[in-house]
């Protein structure tokens, strides 16, 4: 029972943390703009950028706790280990794929008539930024959010519960903390967080996960720019494209996991070329 107290008391104190760090920046922010007008027309333009702000501030603070609580450092504890290269370049394909996926399953009828809210969502996070503001987003963001959800609260809850039970949890946590009360939002966040902590767990890197998610979410951005005509002309046409696309890279690396493990090992003493923090 300690234990599970234990876990419990932990995951509630990286909640306090992540709510109180977005509100005081949140706050801070809205009080800047108050005081400064003349910087209003540039933030409408980099909305992006109060994230941004939110986890650069975010990420030492979650080291520093990860430090107090588990006695490791963040690198050691979020498994910011070497990657194989090819795995890397499977896992950015799997990423584009999803972004196809994505892209092309909110332009289908039953998801725009029933859940246009999924669709506003994309909208929102990819308008009223700019490409240099995007970037950062896209690289601060994911190494945010893959360290949090996947490195900190995934091997926290890995500690008392199943696998199953422990990668389902944490997929829901992703899902609420982001999408809050909507349903259909948090059943998409869900299954993402599943796959990006199954390819984590693979590799034990988290990494793997942070390339998928940049190739994902960038994926989405540009095609949010370019090529949304055709998909929607040819929107089953891309939709199962990506899936046998998503399919077939999960299965290699599911398949190919302890050979490209094994050669991790075999790079790193021959020092080749790999991902690394």
């Amino acid at each position: 029972m300690k234990k599970y107290l234990k876990t419990i008391f932990n995951l509630a104190i990286y909640s306090i943390v992540y709510v109180v760090i977005l509100f005081t920046v949140a706050l801070s922010m809205k009080f800047f703009l108050n005081s400064n007008p003349g910087f209003k027309d540039w933030f409408l333009k980099n909305q992006n950028s109060f994230i941004i702000i939110n986890d650069i501030i975010s990420i030492p603070i979650f080291a520093l706790l990860v430090k107090h609580i588990k006695k490791q450092s963040i690198k050691r504890y979020c498994k910011f280990n070497k990657v194989n290269p090819i795995a890397i370049l499977v896992l950015c394909l799997i990423g584009v794929s999803v972004s196809l996926f994505s892209t092309s399953i909110i332009k289908t009828p039953f998801i725009t008539y029933n859940f246009p809210i999924i669709k506003q969502n994309f909208d929102l996070m990819f308008e009223g930024t700019t490409l240099g503001c995007f970037l950062l987003f896209l690289f601060i963001g994911s190494i945010y959010k893959e360290m949090l959800f996947r490195g900190i609260i995934f091997n926290e809850l890995k500690e008392v519960a199943s696998f199953k039970a422990a990668i389902v949890l944490q997929g829901l946590i992703y899902g609420v903390f982001f999408f809050q009360y909507r349903v259909a939002l948090i059943a998409y966040g869900l299954l993402g967080a599943i796959l990006f902590a199954l390819i984590y767990t693979w590799f034990d890197s988290i990494w793997a996960p942070v390339a998928a998610q940049i190739t994902s979410t960038g994926g989405l951005y540009l095609l949010s720019k370019v090529g949304g005509r055709f998909i929607q002309n040819y929107v089953y046409l891309v939709l199962a494209v990506s899936v046998l696309i998503m399919i077939a890279g999960i299965y290699y690396l599911w398949k190919n996991k302890d050979h490209l493990k094994y050669e991790i090992e075999k790079t790193e003493n021959n020092n080749s070329p790999t991902v690394e923090l």
